[in-house]
This record gives structure tokens, C-alpha cells and sequence, in this order.
């Protein structure tokens, strides 16, 4: 595995072009959807993978050079110069490596095209089917967001609001308008609650080319649900996902996944990968319903001993312990 600050050279014909950005905290999750990238092409040596390193460990590194060496495809560790996004805002979910999809324009100077993939998603089926769609002179390829039209915390979205986690990028069209400086700025001024997909939104004005929701699916994996345009787009995506994305904050990775089927979909992938053992196992319903009950009785615990004086608990208790042992003395009797 390579690293470099940016690729130069031409495209290679057949090869498809992936970005993606983690950081310490999201290596594992990635190397789980590049694993799903690659068992799932038909030609996994046409890949070519380049990932932004926002604080990766070599541990983790060498595992990604692992996906070369099993599945033949190219892998890039790209040098993000990290000083123009470090003042930007970021939350507990999104850090600063969600940034980093901005700096393809500067990374591909020579490139026509590129996929981008956030690190909570996982193919399905062959990235080409994607990789050979027409972008057209449009900024990007997307899928409609689930907020699309919708009031949510600082403004209304537009209509056909994009969701930024799957991306066919037209480079060129980035370098030639400043796509980067434009969306910073906009980002520093405004400082969206959505951040880089508001960006990403604003920016391109509308110039997106609709794609087809199996490109970008959430249902059934999230607690969101994804805006089909009728019901057949909506039987065609459940039938055929291409790429499942799992929105929200409930992740199949954690102690709380959204669905059965996100937990299924996503193990199946990370049993296969060099990660498997970097996940834990859900928490069952029973012990979830056991945890509940002992933060009820906690907490009625802490109210009692506010309200009520010690001399009068003493008494209770005492009396409590004095009913039991007389029950259990009975029945000893009764044998």
C-alpha cells in the first residue's frame, strides 16, 4: 500500500476509483465496507481504494494493505493536509474526517470521476453498477435524503435534499468551480447543523444527477426510512440493494443496532474481514428489559431515601426482613 499526497495519473480504462475518509475511531467500521466492496465485485482488481487518514494506526493500516494482497486491489493511504478543516465544527458522530470528501478536487487532478463512500455503509452487489452511471455536467450523482422538503432543527431542506454518505463526483466540474473553497466558506459562515452534507447541498445548487434509491438504501437497516419516488422504485431497492447505509445513531457495530437485519448484514461482512474480532455481540431483549428494571428500582430507591426519614426506612426494613423470615420459617414447617 502506498502512500501518497495525491494521484496524477490518468485513468486506467476498466478501473473504478473509490475514496473514502476514516480516522482512529471508524478504521474498523471502514475496513468492514471496504471488505464488502470487494467481495461483492465482480473484478475486485479493477478497484482502485484510496482512504484519507484522519489518525489511523498502523495496526489498522496493515490490515487494510491485507485487502491487496487477499482480493488484488489497489490501495491508496492519501496525506490530508488537516490544517483548513481543524477549525470547522464537528459533533460526536461527525468529526473532522467527514471533511475530507471536499479535498477530491485537490487528490484527483487528473481524474474524471470518483466514488465516495461513507464508512457506515456495506455493498450488496457490484460497485460498477454505480461507477457507470452518467453524471452528466452535474456536480455529483446522489440519493434523495429521507429530509428532503422536512423542517429539521436550524431550516427547511430543499425538496430533493441529497444524502451525502454515496457520491458518483464529477471532478472536473469541482476543480473548475472551487467546489472546496466554496463549501469551507459556506460551512464557516453558516455553520450548518448537517455541516458537510448542507454543504455539499448548497454548493451544487440543485446540479445533481438523481440516482436510483438501491444506490443509497436506509430502509430496513435505520430507523429512517428512505423517500421512494412509488412503490415499485421502492419493491426494486428491497429486492436488490446495491448499497445498504446504515443512517442514525443506532449502528449494527454497537450494543443497539437498528435492525435485525442491519446486525445480519453487517456481521456477514465483518466475520469475513480482518476486523472480526473488533466488534462485540448485541445486548439481548432480556438482558435490555433486566437493565431497565434495575435502573427503575435505583431510581425509586434514590426518591425514598430523599423523602422519606432514615428512623422511619429502618422500621420498614425491619419489618420486611421479619414477614419474610416468618414465610420461610412456615414453609419449612409445611415439609
Amino acid at each position: 500500500m502506498k502512500k501518497i499526497q495525491s494521484y496524477n495519473l490518468p485513468s486506467k480504462e476498466g478501473g473504478i476509483y473509490i475514496y473514502c475518509a476514516t480516522d482512529a475511531n471508524y478504521a474498523a467500521v471502514t475496513g468492514v465496507m471496504l471488505t464488502s466492496l470487494c467481495m461483492t465485485a465482480k473484478d475486485p482488481k479493477k478497484l482502485k481504494i484510496f482512504i484519507a487518514d484522519g489518525g489511523i494506526s498502523q495496526e489498522d493500516i496493515s490490515k487494510y494493505e491485507g485487502l491487496e494482497t487477499k482480493f488484488g486491489a489497489e490501495v491508496y493511504l492519501i496525506e490530508i493536509s488537516k490544517d483548513i478543516y481543524s477549525s470547522l465544527i464537528t459533533n460526536l458522530y461527525m468529526t473532522e474526517a467527514t471533511y475530507y470528501r471536499f479535498a477530491v478536487e485537490h487528490i484527483f487532478p487528473t481524474l474524471d470521476k470518483v466514488i465516495y463512500l461513507d464508512c457506515d455503509v456495506v455493498l450488496m452487489s457490484d460497485i460498477a453498477q454505480l461507477w457507470n452511471v452518467d453524471i452528466g455536467n452535474n456536480y455529483f450523482a446522489a440519493v434523495r435524503d429521507h429530509l428532503g422538503g422536512q423542517e429539521f432543527f436550524d431550516k427547511v431542506r430543499p425538496l430533493w435534499y441529497s444524502n451525502a454518505g454515496v457520491l458518483l463526483i464529477n471532478l472536473p466540474r469541482w476543480r473548475r468551480e472551487g467546489f472546496l473553497k466554496k463549501a469551507l466558506e459556506y460551512i464557516e459562515r453558516e455553520k450548518p447543523f448537517l455541516m458537510d452534507q448542507d454543504a455539499l447541498n448548497e454548493v451544487s445548487q440543485g446540479l445533481i444527477t438523481r440516482l436510483h434509491p438501491k444506490f443509497n438504501c436506509a430502509e430496513g437497516v435505520s430507523v429512517h426510512k428512505t423517500p421512494f419516488q412509488d412503490q415499485r422504485e421502492r419493491e426494486e431497492t428491497l429486492a436488490n440493494p446495491v448499497i445498504y447505509h446504515f443512517l442514525g445513531s443506532k449502528k449494527p457495530w454497537t450494543d443497539d443496532p437498528a435492525t435485525a437485519l442491519a446486525y445480519k448484514v453487517f456481521r456477514r461482512y465483518a466475520d469475513d474481514s480482518a476486523w472480526k474480532n473488533s466488534f462485540g455481540k448485541p445486548v439481548g431483549w432480556k438482558k435490555r428489559i433486566k437493565s431497565i428494571r434495575l435502573a427503575i428500582r435505583a431510581r425509586k430507591k434514590n426518591i425514598i431515601e430523599r423523602v422519606v426519614p432514615l428512623p422511619m426506612r429502618l422500621r420498614y426494613e425491619k419489618l420486611k426482613y421479619t414477614i419474610k423470615y416468618k414465610v420461610l420459617k412456615a414453609h419449612a414447617k409445611q415439609k
